[in-house]
């Protein structure tokens, strides 16, 4: 009888705790699978829905956004400028890429497929400076617009902290609004997820520290 009922506790016991490290997974929600590993690519610097990193230049990525916004490479856009025999006039760029001063940078930004938009930042005052920052509203990491703050927390595997929103980009969601903000970091880099008063994804924004 002892011997019964050693075993049924010793089961009990492997359950409890087998629950526990499921739980303990992803700061203590269930693991969810997601095809994308979001830590290495922020900690290398990327998102991979765009074809550029933070700490690129600033030329390389106004070039990769005249391309996404058009269609076509600044180059091959100029051509046929030429090609219709109208003039190249001034700052081609501006069409496609827009350029705005904030708070003491320089924001970069290009829309596409209709609804999504990417902006780059930079430092206005620093000499060859290099792209400090990528947002993107719109997929990021393989997740969408549709993705709910809870699923996201799940599927990254790293500490997140529901931090504070102070930014006062004009792109970035405001607190004021009901919006939230989940952070992770990993090494030089800073991840955040915004979401909507209905806690679904925003906007991603993905810094480099040591440049921003």
């Amino acid at each position: 009888m002892k011997k019964l009922v050693s075993v049924i506790l010793l089961g009990a016991l492997i359950f409890v705790f087998g629950g526990c490290a499921k739980n303990n997974s992803s700061e203590g929600g269930e693991k969810v699978e997601h095809s994308v590993d979001v830590a290495k690519l922020a900690a290398a610097g990327q998102i991979p829905e765009v074809e550029f990193l933070v700490g690129d230049s600033v030329d390389g990525v106004k070039n990769e956004l005249f391309k996404l916004s058009s269609g076509m490479t600044y180059e091959d856009f100029c051509s046929e400028v030429k090609a219709s025999r109208n003039e190249l006039q001034g700052d081609m760029y501006s069409g496609y890429v827009s350029t705005t001063e904030q708070n003491g940078y320089t924001v970069l930004s290009a829309t596409y497929n209709e609804y999504n938009s990417v902006y780059c930042i930079y430092p206005t005052d620093k000499e060859n400076a290099k792209i400090s920052a990528i947002a993107v509203q719109g997929p990021a990491y393989g997740f969408d617009n549709s993705s709910m703050k809870n699923y996201v927390k799940s599927a990254v595997d790293g500490k997140s902290k529901e931090a504070e929103i102070t930014s006062e980009f004009s792109f970035i969601p405001k607190s004021s609004e009901g919006a939230t903000c989940l952070r992770y970091e990993f090494g030089a880099y800073r991840l955040e997820f915004y979401f909507s008063s209905y806690d679904e994804l925003s906007l991603t924004v993905l810094y480099d520290m040591n440049l921003h």
